[in-house]
């Protein structure tokens, strides 16, 4: 009996992370086709090609679940909220720049981009120059 009650212990010890709830690995239908809009505005500025294109918006995708899962953990502490948006926009920008061209990379270091850029809203998406 001993040996029954350890071992459902441990098999309850082992599968209890599998029933852990992770934070949202997509996008919600309105956030898909606001990063889908965000990306090509982008392109369009910086001149990508479809491969490119493609990399940024895996890396648009990934800025707005992390700058969401930020806003919610992070929503008593501005601070703070200000320090991890600050490192994933670095973190895009060292991922995003080794795939760009002299020329893009240029009209890229032009754009303005803030934290919030990667929120979804209902005002119209643009992307500006400085």
């Amino acid at each position: 009996m001993k040996k029954l009650l350890v071992s459902f212990l441990f098999s309850l010890a082992v599968s209890a992370p599998s029933f852990a709830q992770e934070a949202p690995k997509h996008l919600s239908p309105e956030a898909e086709k606001y990063c889908t809009e965000l990306t090509r505005a982008m392109a369009a500025e910086i001149q990508l090609n479809e491969a490119e294109f493609i990399v940024l918006k895996s890396l648009n995708r990934e800025m707005m679940l992390k700058s969401e899962e930020i806003k919610s953990t992070y929503a008593n502490d501005a601070a703070t909220k200000e320090k991890k948006m600050k490192e994933i926009i670095a973190g895009f920008n060292s991922k995003l720049t080794p795939v760009l061209r002299p020329y893009q990379l240029q009209a890229f270091s032009a754009m303005s981009l803030s934290a919030n850029t990667w929120a979804v809203s209902d005002s119209k998406i643009a992307v500006t120059s400085k």
